[in-house]
């Protein structure tokens, strides 16, 4: 159905279709991919989305033919009509039996995995076959941040807005995710032989986890690098280490019956963990 334009605004779509027309193929490509279509599905359904996405810039949504945009604003208006185009497809799909797997928010706030661009050059398949690998190993927050800053070139305040984090979640996400891929600076805890008599007893009575957090802590790695390098938040390290602290500088070993009610504790965080994990990868 052809939308009736004003020779101005038909000057207009025109372009933002020459500016960001590649851009939104890969959008659209991305998005599917992340969400875990399959690639000739995601051929399949590419140009008809890409059709819908530029139909509701030309219908005035986001008011992007309106102008007086940034370049920032411009492609973040973009990036919410594909999200929207995509969003409608799969409400549109489920009589075909479709799904996307991340349509359910799991963790209070939609959170895609994006994947990484295709490319279109001699050595694509290498190309992306070693970044498939190397971004295999990140959590999907990690994932989405190196992609936006280091594929897609953006800046840390578009890929915040884009991914409704906050600039300095981005950075945190953004060092984890370099150190993890470096992979050089795995961080080695204190060795327990080095230290007194009375602080390996408190060590020694502490839960697997906790101990685990204090020596890498008195070896002097970070809070952030620890929660990194344990798969935890940095909000319970800082908890391990407010309860556990005051019993390693006062030279308190936990009893018995303490030390068993702390480990069945960290077990159940342990399974929670697990299972959330297994619920995200389904």
């Amino acid at each position: 159905m052809d939308v009736p334009l004003s020779v101005e605004r038909a000057a207009r779509l025109d372009a933002l279709y020459l500016q960001y027309g590649r851009l939104v193929q890969r959008m659209v490509a991305n998005r599917l991919a992340g969400q875990g279509v399959e690639f000739h599905k995601v051929a399949q359904w590419q140009d008809d989305l890409v059709q819908q996405v530029w139909l509701e810039v030309a219908r005035g949504k986001g008011g992007l033919l309106a102008g007086g945009m940034t370049p920032v604003e411009e492609r973040i208006g973009l990036h919410y009509q594909v999200k929207g185009a995509i969003g409608a497809h799969w409400k549109a799909g489920v009589e075909r039996h479709e799904l996307a797997t991340d349509w359910v928010d799991v963790v209070g706030r939609q959170m895609d995995p994006v994947a990484p661009p295709l490319v279109d050059v001699d050595g694509a398949g290498e190309v992306n076959a070693r970044c498939e690998e190397l971004l295999a190993g990140l959590s999907p927050q990690m994932r989405a941040v190196m992609v936006e800053l280091i594929c897609l070139d953006r800046t840390t305040e578009m890929v915040a807005e884009l991914l409704d984090m906050s600039v300095m979640v981005v950075n945190r996400l953004s060092q984890r995710a370099l150190r993890r891929l470096r992979g050089a600076d795995v961080p080695q805890p204190a060795d327990m032989a080095e230290l007194s008599p009375g602080h390996r007893a408190v060590l020694e009575s502490l839960p697997v986890r906790a101990r685990a957090v204090l020596l890498l802590r008195i070896a002097g790695v970070s809070v952030d690098a620890i929660a990194d390098h344990m798969g935890g938040s940095v909000r319970t390290i800082y908890k391990h280490l407010k309860e556990y602290l005051p019993l390693l500088e006062a030279g308190t070993p936990l009893t018995p019956e303490q030390t068993a009610k702390r480990q069945r504790r960290e077990d159940k965080a342990a399974a929670r963990r697990a299972e959330l994990g297994a619920g995200e990868g389904a």
